[in-house]
Parts: C-alpha cells; sequence; structure tokens
C-alpha cells in the first residue's frame, strides 16, 4: 500500500516521464529544448529513485528534508533558467539589431505611431548589446554561481556537525535564487514591453509568462525551505499541497508551453542554419575549410586585381544614339542564334516575394556573392529569350529605328552580362553593381521606344502583323523587363547600392498617397480651379498591411485613380468611391466612379499599346509614380496596359466594368502572402508563326 507521500512521487513522474517525452521528440529539430529536455529527465529520474528507497516517513518534517524542492530542484532549475535566458538573449540581440538596421533595411516591425511620424533617423549607431543584455547575462552568472554554492552545501552535508546550518545555507540560496528570477522578469518585462519593434505574440507570451511561472516555482521553492529551517508546525498533506500547487506545477506549466507554444517553431523558421543540430555537427569541417581558405587567399585576391581591370571595361556602356535611319550592316548580331542557343535551352528560374525579402533581411557575404552569381547567370537567359522574341517579329518591323534600338541595348545587355566571370569576392561584386547600374540607366528609354515603334508599325504595317499579337508582344517583353529590373534592383540593395524596393505598406496610406498626389496633379493641369471644386474620395474597407513591391501597387492605384478623377471632373459628378479590404490570400481595391463609362469601340482597345501618340515628347520612362509629375501635360495612353502587367507580375489581377453612359469600376487584385513565383510566361511565345 502506497504511503501519501508515494502517491505524489507517482503522479510527480508520470507528468514529468511523459513531458520528457513529448520534449525529446520536439528537440529533434529544436536545440533550444535542450536544456528543459535535461531538467524533465533529471527530475523523472530523482522521482523514480526516490519511490524505489521506499521513504516510509509518517512525520511530515522527517519526509521534508527527503522533498526534491529542497533538495534536487534548487540545482538542476539552473537547466530551466538557461533554456529561458537563451530565448530571452536571442530576443534582445534581435530586437538591437532591427533597431540598429532600421534605417537601412526598412523594419517592418515599427509601431503605429512611429509609422506616423515616418522613419527617424538615428544620429548615432545603435548597440547590438544593450543594457538588458548584459543584465541578463550577469544576472545567468550568478544565478550559476549560487546553484555551486548549493551543490558544495549538499555535498558538505555528511561533515556539518549542525542540520539547522545546512538548512540555513539552503534557504538562503534557494532566497538569492528567487530574487535573482524576480529581477530577470523585470527586465524582460521592460525589454519586451519598451520596445518600438512589433514582436510576435508567441515570443511575447513565450518571454513573459515562463520568467513568471518560474520565479512562482521558486517562491514556492523560498517559503518550503524557511518553513522547514524553522520547524514550524505543519501537516504532511498541507506540505504536498504547498508543493504540488508552487513547485511542481510552475515547472510542468513551463515544460508544457516550451513543447506548445511557437516560439521555438518560429525562431527555427527565421534561422534554419543556425541552431539545426546539422549545423552543430559540421561546425569542425568549417572550421577547416575556413583554414583551408586562408592558404589560398593572396592567390584570390590578385585574381581578383585583374578581373577588376577586365570588369571597369566591361562596365562602360553608353547609351546608344536613335537613329531614324534604316538599319545598316553594323547590326550583324540580329541572327547570331549560336549564341542565344546556349542560353535558349535553360529556363529562366523565377522567384517569389517572400524569397526576395528573405534574403534580403538576412544578407551576409555568403548570401550576396551567391546573388551575384544568380543574377550573372539569370540575366543572360532572360535577356535571350526576349532578344528571340524580336528575332520572331516580321523582317520589315525589326528595321523600325526605334525597335531596332531596344533590340540593339538588349544585345549589348546580353553580350556584357554573359561574359563576366563567377564573382569571389566583395570587390569583384561593387564592379558587377557598376555593370548592373548602366545597364539599368540605358534602358530607361525601352518603353517609350517600343511604343513608338508599334504605333509606327501599326500605322504602316497593319498588314504585316494584327495590333493584337503586337500588344501580347508588348505584354511579354515589357513583363521580361519587369523581372529582370526586380532581380536586378534586388541585387543591388543586398550589395548596399539601393534602398530597398520591398516595403511594408497599407493599403489606406497607399491609397491615400496616391489620392493627394492625383488631387494636386487634377489642380495643377487645371481640371479645377481649387482643391474644393475637386470630387470628394470616399473610403470605405478595412485596412490591411502587406508587403510588397510599393513602386509596383502605387503605379496602379495612381493610374486608376487619375483616370477615375479626370473623367469624374469631365462628367461632373462629385463622388469617387474607393473600397478596399483582403482576405486570407489576396488584397483588394475596387475603384467606382461615375465618369460615364467607356464606348464599346474605346473599351475594346483599353489595353492596347498601338493609339498613343504622345510618346514623341518621352525619351525615358521607368513608369514609377516619382515620374508622374514630370509627365503632368501629356497623356501618355500606357498606363493601364502597364498597371495590368504589374498587376499580374505577382500573381494578381486588374479588371474593368465600364457602364457606358454612367461610370466605371476599376479590381485590382495582389497577393498577401507572397508565395506565388513571378509571372514570366516564358512557354507561351505571342510571336509563333509570325512572317520572318
Amino acid at each position: 500500500m502506497l504511503t501519501a507521500q508515494e502517491v505524489a512521487w507517482v503522479i510527480y513522474a508520470i507528468f514529468f516521464t511523459a513531458l520528457s517525452l513529448a520534449l525529446v521528440i520536439r528537440s529533434r529539430h529544436h536545440v533550444l529544448l535542450l536544456p528543459f529536455v535535461l531538467f524533465s529527465i533529471l527530475i523523472s529520474i530523482a522521482l523514480i529513485v526516490m519511490l524505489s528507497a521506499h521513504y516510509n516517513y509518517i512525520l511530515a518534517e522527517t519526509w521534508a528534508s527527503k522533498s526534491l524542492a529542497l533538495n534536487i530542484l534548487p540545482v538542476i532549475s539552473l537547466l530551466v533558467f538557461l533554456g529561458i535566458m537563451e530565448a530571452q538573449i536571442l530576443f534582445i540581440r534581435q530586437v538591437a539589431t532591427a533597431l540598429n538596421n532600421r534605417e537601412r533595411w526598412r523594419s517592418i516591425y515599427l509601431r503605429d505611431s512611429e509609422k506616423q511620424e515616418g522613419f527617424p533617423v538615428r544620429q548615432r549607431k545603435q548597440s547590438l548589446h544593450p543594457w538588458n543584455y548584459w543584465t541578463s547575462i550577469t544576472i545567468l552568472i550568478i544565478y550559476a554561481l549560487v546553484v555551486l554554492c548549493c551543490i558544495i552545501l549538499q555535498l558538505l552535508a555528511f561533515r556539518m556537525s549542525s542540520v539547522k546550518t545546512r538548512d540555513l545555507g539552503m534557504a538562503i540560496c534557494i532566497t538569492i535564487l528567487f530574487i535573482l528570477s524576480s529581477t530577470n522578469c523585470i527586465v524582460i518585462w521592460n525589454s519586451s514591453a519598451s520596445s518600438t519593434i512589433r514582436q510576435n505574440r508567441d515570443d511575447t507570451l513565450f518571454l513573459r509568462c515562463v520568467p513568471a511561472l518560474f520565479s512562482i516555482a521558486l517562491t514556492g521553492m523560498c517559503i518550503l525551505a524557511w518553513i522547514h529551517y524553522g520547524a514550524f508546525g505543519y501537516s504532511l498533506a498541507a506540505w504536498i499541497l504547498v508543493e504540488s500547487l508552487l513547485v511542481y506545477l510552475p515547472f510542468i506549466l513551463i515544460l508544457c508551453m516550451s513543447i506548445h507554444v511557437r516560439k521555438f517553431k518560429s525562431m527555427g523558421r527565421q534561422y534554419p542554419n543556425q541552431y539545426s543540430p546539422k549545423t552543430i555537427r559540421e561546425i569542425s569541417f568549417v572550421t577547416k575549410r575556413l583554414t583551408a581558405e586562408e592558404a589560398v587567399m593572396m592567390r584570390l585576391l590578385k585574381e581578383a586585381t585583374s578581373k577588376s581591370r577586365c570588369y571597369s571595361s566591361l562596365a562602360v556602356c553608353h547609351r546608344p544614339t536613335i537613329q531614324h535611319a534604316s538599319p545598316t550592316n553594323d547590326n550583324q548580331h540580329f541572327y547570331m542564334n549560336k549564341i542565344l542557343d546556349n542560353y535558349l535551352g535553360r529556363s529562366p528560374t523565377p522567384l517569389t516575394l517572400r524569397q526576395l525579402i528573405f534574403y534580403e533581411r538576412h544578407c551576409n557575404t555568403e548570401r550576396l556573392l551567391k546573388s551575384a552569381n544568380y543574377v550573372r547567370q539569370e540575366l543572360p537567359i532572360r535577356i535571350a529569350h526576349r532578344i528571340r522574341e524580336f528575332q520572331k517579329l516580321p523582317y520589315i518591323m525589326g528595321t523600325n529605328p526605334h525597335i531596332q534600338c531596344v533590340y540593339d541595348l538588349y544585345w549589348q545587355a546580353f553580350d556584357r552580362i554573359r561574359r563576366i566571370p563567377e564573382i569571389q569576392s566583395r570587390e569583384e561584386n561593387d564592379v558587377f553593381c557598376q555593370v548592373l547600374q548602366s545597364s539599368l540607366d540605358a534602358h530607361q528609354v525601352v518603353i517609350p521606344e517600343l511604343a513608338k515603334g508599334l504605333h509606327e508599325c501599326e500605322e504602316n504595317y497593319q498588314s504585316v502583323m494584327p495590333m493584337d499579337r503586337l500588344d501580347r508582344f508588348m505584354d511579354a517583353t515589357l513583363r521580361s523587363r519587369i523581372s529582370r529590373r526586380v532581380i536586378t534592383e534586388h541585387h543591388l540593395v543586398l550589395s548596399g547600392k539601393k534602398k530597398s524596393i520591398f516595403n511594408r505598406c497599407s493599403s489606406y496610406n497607399t491609397l491615400s498617397k496616391c489620392v493627394q498626389l492625383v488631387q494636386d496633379h487634377a489642380v495643377k493641369v487645371r481640371l479645377v480651379n481649387n482643391k474644393q471644386d475637386l470630387p470628394e474620395v470616399v473610403f470605405n474597407g478595412q485596412d490591411t498591411e502587406f508587403t510588397y513591391v510599393s513602386d509596383h501597387i502605387e503605379y496602379i492605384l495612381y493610374q486608376l485613380l487619375s483616370n477615375a478623377m479626370r473623367h469624374t471632373i469631365l462628367n461632373q459628378k462629385k463622388t469617387i468611391r474607393v473600397t478596399y479590404c483582403s482576405n486570407e490570400t489576396d488584397i483588394l481595391f475596387r475603384i467606382s466612379d461615375e465618369g460615364g463609362g467607356l464606348a464599346k469601340n474605346r473599351f475594346a482597345n483599353i489595353w492596347s499599346y498601338g493609339n498613343h501618340k504622345n510618346m514623341e515628347q518621352v525619351e525615358q520612362l521607368e513608369a514609377k509614380l516619382t515620374e508622374q509629375e514630370k509627365n503632368l501635360t501629356i497623356r501618355l495612353g500606357i498606363g493601364l496596359p502597364m498597371s495590368k502587367v504589374y498587376a499580374e507580375y505577382w500573381g494578381g489581377s486588374l479588371q474593368l466594368v465600364t457602364m457606358e453612359g454612367y461610370g466605371t469600376d476599376a479590381y485590382v487584385k495582389i497577393p498577401r502572402l507572397g508565395t506565388q513565383n513571378e509571372n514570366l510566361h516564358n512557354n507561351d511565345s505571342p510571336l509563333d508563326g509570325a512572317i520572318m
């Protein structure tokens, strides 16, 4: 027959053994759980040993002297405290790093109050080891020293003449441990509450609740230690009740939270190669590899010097002169297909928005060089597929000087980038970035030149190729252009040459920014005399935050709002309604006007590039919101087709529904999760079967 104390030990042993098994299973992929695993295993073994010894004491005082709360738990509690401090110190470093790099990578974890004030420019560099970091380290060291004192007291217990002296020493040590844990609670609560970086809810739950539960457990041990030392009168049932509620129950809750709270799971997603067991096993191999690389460092530096000279000569890229004459024999590369065939046999490797954002936030030298070589190999493949589409154009269209200019630009970029050897250092990457930037600058003429060329071909060569096929060709070319500029600008961002193109956007804030610009521009072009005469823009919906290429979404919304504003004013109406909402996968916008709608013949050509004559007044165009100020008085006519290409690039859509005589509704859908690949359409040639 089991006694009361043995029944309590059996219940404790069952709980901690089950938790040990669950933690062992979880810890296979989460190294940060190992302190909790060791704690639960040790306490399970201790309880089983207590049961096997079969202590059968009736007096509470005699049984209490064998209690784990006064002997083993104060020592092995160091494991739990170590597990808590691991997550706490990592959290403090994450916050410090985010604060330090906010200006560099535009942190998306700002609080709402900071968003209203804008991104602050900090006058001094933020420390990566703030006061709470060193405070946590100090508390952990002192805690370990106190636990060492507990161990010494346990070893000297048999030599002490007085048991009371040993009990007093243990009570004092446990009290100090309680004070240290309570101080740590204050530190982490202050760190998480005062941080200006928005935190994950699971992180906050773990970092606040677990230290509090640990302090409660130490409070229980402290109370039991002083009761036992003072020899106050108490019953066995009262001792078991206090020990169960104030000591064992908090520890059980801590272990349960370490299993179920997603803190460690999310940490593994954010740092998949930093805390995995595989990485720890490979540390020795990494050390050996670094030693070997040190021996060849001088050779690499010499090669980098010679390659830099080669890159410098390749980086000289002048904007080509646009000649409106017939092509000459200088353009013999038009059908040099042997070089292209090596690249046409490869398919481009599409990326997702989430991949690009992750790479930007966790960039290091290794990833930077990996990105450089990816761009170096990927750009010629994507350009080669565009060059082949130009070669499929009818020959008479290839003689158009505008189309010929764009073709020459593509061939020069293709030939220049494909010759660049593998990039192995940051110095070589800097020269490669010069090549990329020069190509970006030179290709700013692509959109105007293509639009001019297609307009002239539509006027002069309608019998050679119908306009709908030219529109598909233009869509594919612009889509490919966007893809190349995204990966190029993304690499320049990683190299510190540009600001990030990915930003944390808000449905309401983005719409408000575009509406303000549209209203200002309407006044400047004299659509109305002052802002009071402008139609009212009525917002309705629920604001949603999402990460996206802000240039893309702002360009789309600006074009739609500009068209709605112009037609509403001309139709003498007073209201434009803007609705925005979201679901689990998409962000949705609707812009409704009462501008009279579109006639059937106009609506049929609304996505076409051919009916636009004002492109003659534009030399360069990036299709960004910042360019609208320069072209206020010029209606280019490609805003809607370009907006459709932008919307569909990341897997979204743009649709118009018009009611002639009343108004038009525009519907925009963009992905919220960023998990869809780039919309490249590489295998869908718009010019298959064209007349050569």
